[in-house]
């Protein structure tokens, strides 16, 4: 009973601290430490949007020149020659394979798609050669920057000997296949080596060309190298009638013929060009679709001009004999109503100076006779890639 008393005691004091302590609290309020909390945001990027982004952020380039001059093609030629030679996979072993491709091709009526490392085209010549003892083929080689989806439907026009080249390309597709989509044509085998080139690859070209190549009488043989390439041959083109089967066709052998297109149009633009930059085609472009009108407009004039007066694509040293006088370019945008003055000229030509996609000199071509200092313009292209550059423009 006792301890009561003195329990009440203890409460009655520590309720006195309380109250002295919440004023104290009163005057000079604690100020309380917050834990931080991570923010979480409010849109979180999804795996598309991530690679749509990287798609869209602009591709870093640099201006360090290179510090060795271009090779000539003659030189080129000798350091393949001196290059060490690898081994390649013997052909014996392709041939092997020839009796299940016929089978699949035309008992199963499937459309054959070879991929792997190392150049193919022979290896698939070599099989277009024996099957052309038994039916019609044809070869399209689609690294060729030149190819057009209009050749391809005219070489197959040609085999029946009705062509007109003056039918529009929906024309041309739909003939075909009625054609090849008759049970009383013979059937025509198609190789396409390289169908995955960049100049077959636009939507509406592929989409065609696969309609095309899904009629009943054609068998097609083809080849990739694109790492994206299954994306746009699926298996089973169930609406185009073409079901592919893959086959790896290792070859590891060098890719000379494919390459013999860019690499011609990269040592003859590295002739004569500026602050040593090689133009390239689809550089060119890029170029085209962001400066002004004019100054494109300027551009595609000089361009077809030197294309007329370019008469073949071997270039030699010094000014070559298709450079245009500046004077003579000048009245030409004059009387186009392109620039009304030199200044303007020079204005218009600055950005495609900038890229290496024009050269000039001062010095006269071989055999040409200038009557007094004169300043002689031209574009480093072959003609071959310039008439690509301003072609649809």
């Amino acid at each position: 009973m006792q301890l009561l008393p003195q329990h009440d005691q203890e409460i009655n004091h520590q309720n006195e601290d309380e109250e002295w302590s919440s004023q104290e609290e009163l005057d000079n309020p604690p100020v309380k430490k917050r834990k931080k909390r991570n923010a979480r945001p409010i849109i979180v990027q999804t795996t598309s949007d991530v690679y749509f982004q990287y798609q869209n952020m602009p591709a870093k380039s640099s201006n360090a020149e290179f510090p060795y001059a271009p090779l000539t093609a003659k030189e080129t030629r000798e350091t393949l020659d001196r290059a060490p030679k690898k081994r390649y996979v013997p052909r014996e072993a392709h041939r092997r394979r020839y009796l299940q491709w016929k089978a699949e091709l035309f008992l199963l009526d499937r459309s054959l798609m070879f991929t792997g490392a190392g150049s193919k085209l022979a290896a698939i010549n070599d099989f277009a050669t024996e099957l052309s003892e038994e039916c019609t083929t044809m070869t399209i080689d689609a690294f060729n920057p030149s190819i057009t989806l209009r050749e391809i439907l005219t070489e197959i026009q040609k085999l029946d000997d009705k062509f007109d080249n003056s039918d529009s390309l929906e024309d041309m597709t739909k003939s075909v296949i009625d054609r090849y989509n008759n049970d009383k044509t013979e059937r025509l085998v198609i190789v396409i080596h390289n169908i995955d080139s960049i100049t077959l690859r636009a939507k509406k070209t592929l989409d065609s060309l696969k309609h095309v190549l899904g009629s009943s009488k054609i068998s097609v043989i083809a080849s990739i190298d694109h790492l994206a390439a299954p994306i746009l041959f699926p298996a089973q083109d169930s609406a185009v009638g073409l079901n592919w089967v893959w086959h790896d066709l290792t070859t590891l052998e060098p890719y000379y013929v494919e390459m013999s297109h860019k690499a011609t149009s990269v040592l003859q633009g590295a002739v004569n060009t500026t602050n040593g930059i090689v133009p390239t085609v689809s550089g060119a472009k890029h170029v085209l679709a962001s400066v002004p009108d004019r100054a494109r407009r300027l551009f595609i004039a000089i361009a077809k001009q030197q294309i007329e007066a370019q008469t073949n694509t071997q270039q030699s040293d010094g000014t070559p004999q298709y450079a245009s006088p500046r004077h003579v370019l000048v009245q030409m945008a004059k009387q186009d109503f392109i620039a009304t003055s030199e200044d303007a000229f020079d204005a218009g030509l600055a950005e495609f100076r900038d890229h290496g996609l024009l050269s000039s000199s001062s010095i006269a071509p071989k055999g040409t006779e200038g009557s007094g200092p004169e300043q002689y313009i031209w574009i480093p292209l072959d003609l071959r890639s310039l008439r690509k550059t301003v072609e649809g423009t």
